[in-house]
C-alpha cells in the first residue's frame, strides 16, 4: 500500500526538481473513463472513511447516478495490469462498490507526482465542504507542510522572479493563506485560524475528538490554548459528559421568523430534552401575544390636549408620524 510521504522525503524528491511554481492544473493529461471499482487500489487516507456518508452518497448515486468522477492515478501507462491508485473520491468509490457498479467515472492522469496527488486530495476534500472542522484544520496543515517544502532545493530558496526575469515585488509574493484561498475558495481567515487550531491541540487529543460532538470550532478555540495536561484532562471530561440535545427541527420551524428566533435564545434550549424545548418555546410564544391598547380619544372641542396633537400631528414629518403609528400599534 503506497504510504504518505513526510516532510523530509517530499524535500529529497523536491531536490531533483528545476524549482518552478507549482500548479495542479498545468502540464497534465486529465482524461476521464469507466473502469471497475472492485480495481483500484486505495492508498493511505488523510480522511478516514465514513460509513454514514457512504450510505448516505450510495442513495444518492442510486437515485441520481455518479455527478462527479472519482480522480485515480495510473502508475505506469504500459504496464499490461494498468494499476489504478485512487487520488480522491474514497467515498464515491466505496458507494458504488456498495452498490455493486461495474463502472465507475474517473478521471485518469498519468503523470503526477506524489506532491500532485497529496494536493489534489487535499484541495478536492477542502473544496467539497464535507470536512469537520478538526479534519479540516489537518488537512491545511498537510499541505502547509507541502507547500513550505517545495522552495527548497538542496537547502537554497528558489528565485523569485517573474516572466520577464526581473525580480517579483513583495506584493507579488503570494504567502500560504493567500495561495490556499484562490485553490480552495476558503477565506484565509479561516485557513490562519485553522491552523492556529491544529498547532495548539496535540494529535492524540485530535483523534479522540474527531467525529464527536466536541468536533466545533467553538471548542476547538476553547482549549488550544490551555497546557497539556489541562488539555488532556478537559478533554477526556467533556467526551464523558452526555452530548447536548440538539434542537428538533419542528421546534426550529416553530421559532422561525419569531422574536425568539435569536441564538441566545436557542443556546438557551440546547440542554433540555425535547419535550422541555418544545414546552418553553409554545408557552413564550404564547406569552409574547399582547392584547393590544385601544386607544379611545375624547374629540370634543373643549379638550386642548387633543387640539395640541392635532397640530403635532400636521406639524410632524412622514417618518415621524410612521413612528408614531407603530408605537401606538404595539401599545
Amino acid at each position: 500500500m503506497t504510504k504518505t510521504l513526510s516532510v523530509d522525503q517530499l524535500r529529497r524528491r523536491l531536490a531533483k526538481a528545476k524549482c518552478e511554481k507549482y500548479d495542479l492544473l498545468k502540464k497534465r493529461r486529465l482524461e476521464i473513463k469507466q473502469f471497475d471499482p472492485e480495481i483500484i487500489t486505495v492508498p493511505d487516507r488523510l480522511r478516514a472513511l465514513n460509513q454514514s456518508k457512504v450510505d448516505e452518497l450510495a442513495e444518492s448515486m442510486d437515485a441520481i447516478g455518479q455527478q462527479q468522477p472519482i480522480t485515480v492515478w495510473l502508475d505506469d501507462p504500459d504496464d499490461a495490469a494498468q494499476t489504478l491508485y485512487l487520488v480522491a473520491g474514497a467515498h464515491r468509490l466505496a458507494a458504488a462498490i456498495k452498490l455493486g457498479w461495474d463502472e465507475i467515472n474517473v478521471i485518469l492522469t498519468e503523470d503526477m507526482t506524489e506532491i500532485d496527488r497529496q494536493l489534489w486530495e487535499i484541495d478536492e476534500n477542502l473544496m467539497r465542504a464535507e470536512l469537520s472542522p478538526t479534519e479540516r484544520g489537518e488537512h491545511i496543515t498537510r499541505r502547509a507542510e507541502i507547500w513550505n517544502a517545495i522552495p527548497e532545493v538542496g537547502g537554497a530558496t528558489c528565485a523569485t522572479h517573474d516572466a520577464s526575469g526581473r525580480k517579483k515585488t513583495p506584493q507579488q509574493e503570494r504567502g500560504f493563506a493567500a495561495e490556499t484561498a484562490a485553490a480552495t475558495g476558503l477565506s484565509k481567515a479561516t485557513i490562519n485560524r485553522d491552523l492556529a487550531r491544529t498547532e495548539g491541540i496535540i494529535q492524540e487529543l485530535r483523534d479522540q475528538i474527531k467525529g464527536t460532538h466536541l468536533d466545533k470550532g467553538t471548542y476547538l478555540d476553547s482549549i488550544k490554548g490551555m497546557e497539556l495536561d489541562a488539555q488532556r484532562e478537559q478533554v477526556m471530561a467533556d467526551l464523558e459528559a452526555p452530548a447536548k440535545p440538539k434542537i428538533p427541527g419542528d421546534i426550529r420551524a416553530i421559532m422561525k421568523g419569531t422574536h425568539l428566533d435569536r441564538r441566545a435564545y436557542r443556546d438557551s434550549l440546547k440542554g433540555m430534552e425535547p419535550a422541555e424545548q418544545r414546552a418553553r418555546v409554545i408557552r413564550d410564544l404564547e406569552g409574547a401575544q399582547k392584547p393590544k391598547l385601544t386607544v379611545v380619544i375624547d374629540t370634543g372641542d373643549d379638550d386642548p390636549r387633543f387640539e395640541t396633537l392635532k397640530r403635532d400631528w400636521s406639524a410632524a414629518p412622514a417618518e415621524t408620524r410612521r413612528r408614531f403609528k407603530a408605537w401606538i400599534q404595539d401599545k
